[in-house]
């Protein structure tokens, strides 16, 4: 695949994650899984999967503006089929809220205020009025795979689908915490 990216450091954090550890390998008893990438960022996942899976129905969610734009890139640049993208920031209302986007970690963009902890220059952090949506309504059949690396707003979009997850058949849930990241309990994450 051909694939553009934002800063090496991200991208070398991906591709440990996900191509040399393979965090979200799964297998699945159907070769067209239906797979919800909730924080899709540039779309190493979708290459992931669409390697593994290539008619696999992909639904992404990508609320920054400069990811969302070169992830649409990189899936028209490979000719990825059955891949639909959002721009939606995740969580358990309807709403806009403030994204944070730290200028040197182009995988930390969050609601929260979590980058504060690690970045204190403020002029390095970026703010962006996004449009946010709940992850229920695009939920209308069986999802193979829902993968939830949001930053942060992990328990309240868990919380909202919580009547919808006997349709989910595997989670990947990145979990994000700090002093800066309010109602986001790891105990009630495992707990649901």
């Amino acid at each position: 695949a051909k694939m553009e990216f934002i800063d090496r450091k991200s991208l070398w954090q991906m591709i440990n994650e996900i191509l040399l550890n393979e965090d979200y390998y799964v297998e699945y008893d159907t070769d067209q899984p239906t797979i919800f990438d909730c924080g899709a960022n540039i779309g190493l996942a979708v290459y992931y999967f669409k390697t593994l899976y290539p008619k696999a129905k992909i639904i992404c969610f990508e609320p920054w503006d400069k990811a969302y734009a070169i992830l649409i890139k990189n899936i028209k640049d490979n000719g990825w089929t059955d891949v639909t993208v959002y721009p939606y920031a995740l969580s358990n209302i309807n709403c806009h809220e403030r994204l944070f986007i730290p200028e040197e970690n182009s995988l930390g963009a969050s609601l929260t205020e979590r980058c504060y902890e690690y970045v204190k220059d403020d002029s390095k952090i970026e703010k962006k009025i996004v449009e946010i949506r709940r992850l229920s309504e695009f939920i209308h059949e069986s999802i193979d795979f829902l993968k939830l690396d949001i930053e942060g707003a992990e328990k309240k979009v868990l919380y909202e689908i919580e009547s919808m997850l006997p349709k989910v058949r595997f989670i990947f849930c990145e979990y994000h915490y700090g002093n800066l990241v309010k109602d986001n309990s790891l105990a009630d994450i495992v707990s649901l």
